[in-house]
């Protein structure tokens, strides 16, 4: 699902959805929490069964304030990167994530859930007091706004959707890596066919709009080829 933040919207540039609430149909385990990082006492903060119902919503921004970057380490070609995912790092970011947190409750929360939960927070309720963040409040809507940006700042991860890295653009863009046919400028026969040719990420999943890009790359390939 995606929407926009609540009126006024924190970036208020943004003509597109800011967040997007994932829904994962299994309350999953802390080994998953760990796969996306979380230390030990934090992935005790919740308490996962496999065995268990449950879901979990994920507010999801999609938007961030700063733009990441991605620098050469050295001459080596074989060394890894420098990557900055400019996380949490614009002022706006950590709003939209409440915004985000206070949406996905009020979905939990609602008359059309009663039926699959009763809107309350599974966490190790033993554990959580020597976590970094502390507990929620029982009643979730009086939690301070302070609790959820730590909680946020604690456990964010990412859905593994970077783009741009080779945006592709007009002649006289300084940093477009890629003409409008998705050329590599300066390199003969060499084309960019993936998420890193936008200009900008989209907001949602980059599966399907990647496999388009590749769709349209062949499409003019296979048009100079006629010519």
């Amino acid at each position: 699902a995606h929407s926009s933040s609540p009126p006024p919207p924190p970036r208020h540039n943004l003509t597109v959805p800011d967040l997007q609430i994932h829904v994962v149909s299994s309350p999953g385990s802390p080994e998953d929490l760990k796969n996306f990082g979380l230390n030990e006492q934090m992935a005790k903060f919740f308490r996962m069964n496999d065995d268990e119902h449950g879901f979990v919503l994920l507010p999801t921004l999609l938007h961030q304030g700063k733009t990441g970057s991605i620098q050469l380490r050295s001459a080596d070609p074989l060394a890894a990167p420098v990557v900055n995912a400019a996380y949490l790092q614009h002022p706006d970011d950590i709003k939209t994530y409440l915004a985000g947190i206070k949406l996905a409750l009020k979905i939990a929360q609602s008359a059309s859930m009663r039926e699959f939960t009763d809107g309350t927070l599974r966490i190790n309720w033993e554990e959580c007091p020597q976590t970094r963040c502390g507990c929620p409040n029982k009643d979730l809507a009086a939690t301070p706004d302070s609790f959820w940006e730590c909680m946020v700042r604690t456990v964010v991860s990412t859905v593994y959707h970077p783009a741009g890295t080779a945006k592709m653009g007009r002649a006289d863009d300084p940093m477009a890596v890629l003409d409008p046919e998705l050329r590599v400028r300066g390199v003969d026969n060499l084309r960019v066919c993936d998420a890193s040719a936008w200009p900008m990420v989209i907001s949602g999943n980059t599966n399907a709009p990647a496999i388009m890009v590749a769709e349209r790359a062949a499409d003019i390939i296979k048009a100079g080829n006629r010519r």
